[in-house]
């Protein structure tokens, strides 16, 4: 199952990839793939035995990665944000500290 969770971060990543070149078609494309995985795994997960220790947290430290993906997406998307944070001064890696992510916080989307 983790294998799964790995597969939905890689979908993610290449989302993000083309949300940073501004391809919107290919963003949606990736957007519904991502969520037909998750619905997959959420039935699987529901449905499964619990994870052993290792692999749990594995699947948060790769659910908190889908948090960030998400929230950078939504940046790129939301012009208007870029604007706002150029006025109030504020900067993407002051925003979520030295790892350069964005900020963990709850979104809703495809994850």
């Amino acid at each position: 199952m983790i294998d799964s969770y790995r597969r939905v971060v890689e979908n993610a990543e290449t989302m993000l990839e083309h949300a940073r070149a501004g391809r919107w078609d290919e963003v949606a494309v990736t957007a519904g793939a991502i969520g037909r995985l998750t619905r997959a795994l959420d039935g699987a997960r529901r449905d499964g035995p619990a994870l052993p220790a290792t692999e749990e947290a594995e699947r948060v430290r790769l659910l908190a990665r889908l948090v960030r993906i998400d929230a950078e997406v939504r940046q790129l998307r939301q012009p208007w944000a870029r604007r706002l944070d150029a006025l109030l001064d504020v900067r993407p890696a002051a925003r979520a500290g030295s790892s350069g992510h964005a900020p963990e916080e709850a979104t809703s989307g495809p994850f």
